[in-house]
């Protein structure tokens, strides 16, 4: 899934996201892929960098299904991440 849908389906149903579009990108920021296994190890560093503790609200969307799971039912591996 690309930022810029992750962006529309949060604001369609009025959820805070880490997605958006924009002409740059924080450090660290490696989240612009279509491989979700790069995008979850990206997702994964991202709350591990920026010290959220409380995660309950953080969701990826699985596009394959149609749904949401949530950031604590995400299976995060090393070999995912950059």
């Amino acid at each position: 899934m690309m930022n810029l849908e992750g962006w529309l389906i949060a604001d369609r149903y009025g959820l805070q996201t880490i997605n958006g579009y924009s002409g740059s990108y924080p450090a660290g920021w490696y989240l612009i892929t279509d491989d979700i296994a790069v995008y979850y190890g990206g997702l994964y560093d991202w709350v591990n960098i920026n010290q959220i503790s409380d995660v309950s609200g953080i969701y990826g969307y699985v596009e394959e299904t149609g749904t949401w799971i949530a950031y604590s039912d995400i299976q995060f591996g090393n070999e995912n991440r950059q």
